[in-house]
């Protein structure tokens, strides 16, 4: 009974000196109250070199036998219930919270209670980084949720609405707004957590499209039967961009290599029935003898400063011009009194022989005296 009551005094007391150095240490650093309290709360326990250190000092009798006991269980225990405590991190430190903790961080409630119709992305790594620039682009709104302290410091500083916590925590996704919001978006490294994040969010929201970023193709049915909407394997797309490389290096067309990377992706994709509605790969499928080419105009093209007129493109190589990128701006309205200009990137449409043609022809210092089957560098 003495020893029993060793072990658990010594585990409470240990417990909270490690809970409370850790959460200091979070505090100087400039972590929110609630943030450090999560800190504290994931170091509390008693590592595994713990036991070397103590069996090292049996050995050498620096401690008695009774205290290597007591000392061995309190670790042990500490450990065994590791997984308990900071599976309720979350809860304990939101009652911390509103209990009338003064930490500097307002309530994650109140401060993202106005958002909505946002994107929610779980991980501040590349992958959601990329994701953010994007959505910035297009004037999204978007909120990350990060569980690294190096993640949430590098988002902080970058101006990103980020939000401590695990995409596997309900509370954490009732936080983010997953009921308001338009978009899941997991990149979580660990498959484990991943699964669990999926299973999570599906349950709170069966509506709200969960896109999710795995590692290896085996994992997308699962991912989907768990309730993922689409799952982007980065075995396969890793695969896809480096065959697009190569073929792109190697000269093919690039309207050709496009219609070849989307025709492979619909094939692995079948099951998605819409797919193929929303991508031009599904839409070239059906020209099977086409093909569509962005050419860039180069510096010394005999095309320069010549219209569509005088080029006389169609009936010369059999190839047309269906659009023109200018500034960054791509257009249709091409006609023959438009002039290409350097710079330009022209909108191919053909056979391989007709592009292969109209690009020479194009390239070619003297339209005027080209000749089909010269070929110019």
């Amino acid at each position: 009974t003495d020893n029993l009551f060793l072990v658990l005094g010594g585990l409470i007391l240990l417990s909270l000196l490690k809970t409370a150095g850790a959460s200091a240490a979070a505090l100087v650093c400039g972590y929110p109250a609630r943030i450090a309290l999560l800190v504290g709360l994931a170091l509390f326990q008693v590592g595994e070199f713990s036991f070397l250190l103590l069996g090292q000092a049996a050995r050498l009798e620096l401690v008695s036998p009774q205290t290597y006991q007591v000392t061995l269980a309190i670790i042990a225990l500490s450990m065994m219930i590791t997984p308990l405590v900071f599976a309720n991190s979350e809860k304990l430190a939101t009652r911390f919270r509103t209990s009338g903790s003064k930490g500097s961080e307002p309530s994650d409630s109140q401060r993202l209670q106005g958002l909505s119709g946002h994107v929610i992305i779980a991980g501040y790594g590349v992958s959601g980084r990329n994701l953010g620039w994007l959505l910035t682009q297009t004037s999204i709104p978007h909120l990350f949720i990060e569980i690294g302290g190096l993640g949430m410091e590098q988002g902080r500083k970058a101006g990103a609405e980020i939000l401590f916590g695990d995409a596997t925590s309900p509370e954490v996704l009732e936080s983010a707004g997953i009921n308001r919001a338009r978009a899941l978006v997991l990149t979580i490294n660990d498959p484990a957590a991943l699964h669990r994040a999926v299973r999570a969010a599906r349950d709170m929201d069966p509506d709200i499209p969960i896109l999710v970023r795995s590692r290896y193709v085996l994992e997308e049915e699962h991912l989907r039967s768990l309730g993922a909407t689409a799952v982007v394997s980065e075995e396969f797309e890793s695969s896809l961009q480096l065959g697009m490389t190569l073929l792109l290096t190697l000269g093919q067309p690039e309207g050709r290599v496009l219609k070849l990377a989307n025709n492979l992706r619909n094939l692995r994709n079948q099951s998605l029935d819409n797919l193929e509605k929303a991508n031009l790969g599904g839409f070239l499928s059906v020209l099977d003898a086409a093909e569509i080419e962005f050419w860039s105009v180069p510096a010394d093209a005999g095309c320069i400063g010549r219209s569509l007129a005088e080029l006389d493109l169609r009936n010369k190589t059999g190839g047309s011009l269906i659009g023109l990128v200018r500034d960054e701006v791509l257009s249709y309205q091409v006609d023959a009194a438009t002039t290409l200009q350097k710079g330009d990137t022209l909108l191919l449409f053909g056979n391989q022989d007709d592009l292969l043609k109209a690009t020479e022809y194009l390239r070619h210092p003297d339209v005027s005296t080209y000749k089909s089957g010269e070929i110019t560098h």
